[in-house]
């Protein structure tokens, strides 16, 4: 009986085919592991900049002088933040919450509890809501508590302040409770790869994400 020996050209064939295997193999597992990852992480984020901004006698527009930045902790407890307010202008009518930030999303907003304090923490004045605008979301007034809900893109609440804040106000404080949406993927891994300007209040709280 004779034998026929392999030619080279058959064993690269054969090898070719074998990595071409794996590498479907490896690309449907893949395909796999993603929505289960997805399920399972629901890619949430766990803090992120909350910024307050305020509207100052004679002036018309919000800007980025007149606003204090905080990070928050989207995890659907309650927890206190206070924003310093300094300001060449009094007094002080219109607040400006933005509560999620870029490639971020949340699911539900609870803000309750505003209260305007000064530096010594001695004095301390609730602050009524009037006048409540939501932009990218719609907010519910019921017994002193702001519900924010259907959430879109770069949202933020608006509101009168009752009264307004005076040359004594320091600090505004206020409880918020944010629960975490799931948000688009892309967007995820692109938060993830920033690191220069977003997170920045987070970053120097030493807060890590996930």
């Amino acid at each position: 009986m004779t034998k026929h020996s392999v030619s080279r050209a058959t064993e690269f064939d054969s090898q070719s085919n074998f990595l071409v295997y794996i590498t479907y193999l490896t690309f449907t597992l893949l395909l796999l592991l993603l929505p289960g990852a997805y399920i399972y992480s629901d890619f949430e984020d766990n803090i992120d900049n909350i910024q307050l901004f305020w509207l100052s006698a004679g002036l018309s527009d919000y800007t980025e002088k007149e606003s204090s930045v905080q990070c928050a902790l989207l995890d659907g407890e309650w927890h206190t933040y206070r924003f310093p307010i300094v300001s060449e202008q009094f007094p002080i009518s219109k607040l400006r919450l933005d509560f999620v930030r870029e490639f971020s999303v949340a699911a539900t907003v609870e803000v309750r509890a505003i209260q305007s304090l000064t530096a010594d923490f001695k004095q301390t004045s609730r602050i009524e809501f009037e006048e409540i605008e939501c932009s990218g979301c719609r907010v519910i007034q019921h017994s002193g508590l702001l519900s924010i809900d259907q959430i879109e893109f770069d949202p933020f609440a608006q509101f009168s302040a009752v009264p307004p804040l005076t040359t004594a106000i320091d600090i505004v404080q206020l409880e918020m409770r944010i629960e975490p949406g799931r948000i688009n993927p892309l967007s995820w891994f692109m938060r993830k790869a920033e690191t220069g300007t977003f997170n920045s209040a987070c970053r120097l709280a030493n807060i890590e994400d996930n």
